[in-house]
C-alpha cells in the first residue's frame, strides 16, 4: 500500500503526456486519498508538485513547501 502513490504518480504523468488531463487529475486525487490516510506527507507535498508542474498552478508549490518544511520540523 505504501507504493501505491507513487504507482499514481507516475500513471497521472503518463495520462497527462498521452493527453488526457482528466484523467491525471483522477490518478493525483486518488493517490492524494491514499496518502492522506497514511499519513504519507511527503506524497502530499509530491502530489502537490505534480499538480503545480502538470497544470500550471503556482498555489499547489505553496502548499507543498509548506508540507516539506512541517515533515522536516518533525523530524529534527
Amino acid at each position: 500500500m505504501d507504493e501505491l502513490p507513487k504507482g499514481l504518480l507516475t500513471a497521472a504523468l503518463y495520462q497527462f503526456v498521452r493527453g488526457d488531463a482528466t484523467s491525471a487529475g483522477a490518478s493525483l486525487a486518488q493517490a492524494w486519498e491514499i496518502a492522506e490516510r497514511g499519513p504519507m506527507p511527503l506524497y502530499l507535498a509530491d502530489i502537490h508538485l505534480h499538480r503545480a508542474r502538470l497544470f500550471r498552478d503556482r498555489g499547489e508549490l505553496t502548499k507543498a513547501r509548506e508540507l516539506i518544511e512541517r515533515a522536516w520540523l518533525l523530524a529534527a
